[in-house]
């Protein structure tokens, strides 16, 4: 604490630095724009610092003066060497005013306008920059500004895996910095790509395309590596990898072939003792609820079978129709975690309460390795939805994307990097919903949690929901099964008789065009003069093919893919 100064203490009081009678003191002037135009201002002063037993002010004094006002002060900024860099000031004044940019303090020779620019900035240039404006009332300093410089490359964001259909365009573009010139040099599978760029664009993917990608960046202070990034380009059957599908017409079981069936399980103390089936999108669907008094728990259960154990690095997909309107808060479609929190492991689908819906993943560190994405589309509405997500994950590579479709449509495609299980099988079995389950042991459940009796103590209810045709697969769907399941369901099949809905290729060679596509034995081409009403007929020959050579004709035609 300081002491208190009396009347007998004031004769010995002198301002003292290293026993220095004058260097202790200061004549600060400064500016007050807060008392700009007040008839009476309050002033208040505060040692905060770490000055000895006694501070003191003297001699102080309200001016009006009429200093130049800075109203836009130059940003610091970090900028590649090789690069230019501009600094600028803004300032008001009554009064005509001059400007000088010092470089550490120092006068910038010739740097008097109210801008300063570097035109090719190099690591010596890296300093603190400042503008003083003045007037004939005197001058005023702007904040500093610090330029950093960048030299070695860097890598700000890494590729991140991803899936693709045949003839599909695929883009890799990593973002990189550092002194210029910049190279760089993509590699495929070890093997250097020529004509290298920063992005690395993959026309016309084919399955040869699949791999790992990986980009060095150099300059001449040094070199960058980004991550490995996986390309899957699929071309196969809708059932490949597919471990688990409940079309859901009057049981629980599983017709994909592997026996995963679900089973019937309830909670609370009014649930229903059977299951109920409703109409559905193809055939019948499972109807469940959770009520928000935890009375009811309505739920199918996988249990959890070594099909459903994803580990570090296995990719999978979720497709599933769903029917909803009396829904409140975020109950689950399918999850295997207690979703209390979403920094808890594991993963899940889950509604929202606008309506929405969003997908959740969640490593062994909690909130430091989770992935979340909120998806605004409302789906929400007593029709059928069909939802698809699906996860791109490699044991190559950090990051993937997570695509989600909508009836078809990709409407989300966002990078995952978690690390870590996302498998909640070993875990400790426990709840924070104060509910008791009938389970002992985590599963994935489809209209639940994990644990069977989430309802976020209260505030969850979904009455009635139907889900209907719902798929599992170890493995990222592409864009054109995702379409072709939603296609096959508005016919009135099931994801197991999908079609990939193919893209079609066309090139002209002399006096033909040549039709190529992805060969599919239920497949031909077919054409038509117009598209409205659209006449079909088959081109001879292209059932199961994958080209046609079409004369060509002067007039228009139409194709298409047909089964």
């Amino acid at each position: 604490m300081k002491a208190p100064i009396t009347a007998a203490l004031i004769p010995y009081i002198k301002g003292y630095t290293n026993d220095d009678t004058l260097s202790s003191k200061e004549i600060m002037i400064v500016r007050l724009p807060q008392a700009d135009g007040q008839s009476k201002v309050r002033f208040r002063f505060l040692d905060t610092g770490t000055s000895s037993w006694f501070w003191g002010i003297d001699n102080f004094g309200l001016y009006t003066i009429s200093t130049p006002v800075i109203t836009t002060q130059p940003l610091s900024q970090t900028i590649d060497a090789g690069t230019p860099v501009t600094f600028t000031v803004a300032a008001s004044s009554s009064t005509p005013v001059t400007y000088q940019w010092k470089r550490n303090g120092l006068n910038i020779s010739g740097a008097t306008t109210s801008a300063y620019t570097i035109a090719n900035v190099q690591p010596s240039d890296a300093a603190q920059f400042q503008a003083v404006v003045s007037n004939s009332d005197g001058p005023t300093k702007s904040s500093l500004a610090t330029l950093t410089v960048v030299t070695v490359p860097l890598v700000l964001t890494q590729p991140p895996s991803q899936v693709a259909d045949p003839g599909d365009t695929v883009t890799f573009a990593p973002s990189t910095r550092g002194g210029r010139p910049l190279t760089f040099r993509w590699y495929f599978n070890g093997v250097f790509v020529p004509n290298s760029a920063s992005n690395l664009v993959v026309n016309n993917a084919q399955p040869s395309n699949s791999g790992a990608y990986q980009l060095v960046v150099t300059n001449s202070y040094g070199a960058a590596t980004t991550t490995v990034a996986q390309l899957t380009v699929y071309l196969g059957p809708i059932s490949s990898n597919l471990v688990v599908h409940l079309p859901f017409d009057g049981d629980l079981n599983d017709t994909s072939g592997r026996t995963n069936n679900a089973t019937y399980a309830y909670n609370g103390t009014n649930p229903d003792l059977t299951p109920t089936f409703a109409a559905g999108k193809i055939g019948q669907a499972f109807q469940y609820t959770t009520l928000s008094d935890a009375s009811k728990f309505d739920y199918a259960t996988l249990g959890y079978p070594d099909d459903l154990k994803l580990g570090v690095n296995t990719p999978f997909s979720v497709s599933m129709w769903v029917n909803y309107n009396n829904q409140g808060d975020d109950l689950p479609f399918i999850s295997n975690k207690d979703w209390d929190s979403s920094n808890n492991q594991g993963w899940g689908i889950f509604t929202q309460d606008g309506g929405n819906f969003r997908y959740n993943v969640t490593g062994p560190n909690g909130s430091s390795d989770k992935f979340n994405a909120t998806l605004g589309n409302v789906i929400r509405d007593g029709t059928w939805h069909h939802l698809v997500i699906s996860f791109v994950r490699s044991s190559i590579s950090p990051s993937g994307f997570v695509y989600a479709y909508l009836d078809g449509v990709l409407v989300s495609r966002t990078v995952m990097a978690v690390a870590g299980t996302i498998d909640t099988a070993a875990l400790p079995f426990a709840n924070h919903q104060g509910q008791t389950s009938s389970q002992t042991t985590w599963a994935v459940n489809i209209g639940q949690d994990g644990t069977g009796v989430y309802y976020d103590n209260g505030s969850v209810h979904d009455i009635g929901a139907r889900i209907d045709d719902l798929g599992f697969w170890r493995r990222a769907l592409t864009a054109n099964e995702a379409r072709g399941i939603y296609h096959a369901g508005l016919a009135g099949k099931d994801l197991s008789q999908a079609l990939a809905v193919e893209k079609l290729s066309i090139t002209r060679s002399g006096n033909n065009v040549i039709i190529t596509w992805a060969a599919n034995p239920a497949l031909k081409l077919q054409k038509s003069p117009n598209l409205s009403p659209g006449v079909w007929t088959d081109v001879p020959g292209t059932l199961g093919a994958e080209a046609a050579t079409v004369p060509i004709s002067g007039s228009a035609s139409f194709f298409r893919l047909s089964q």
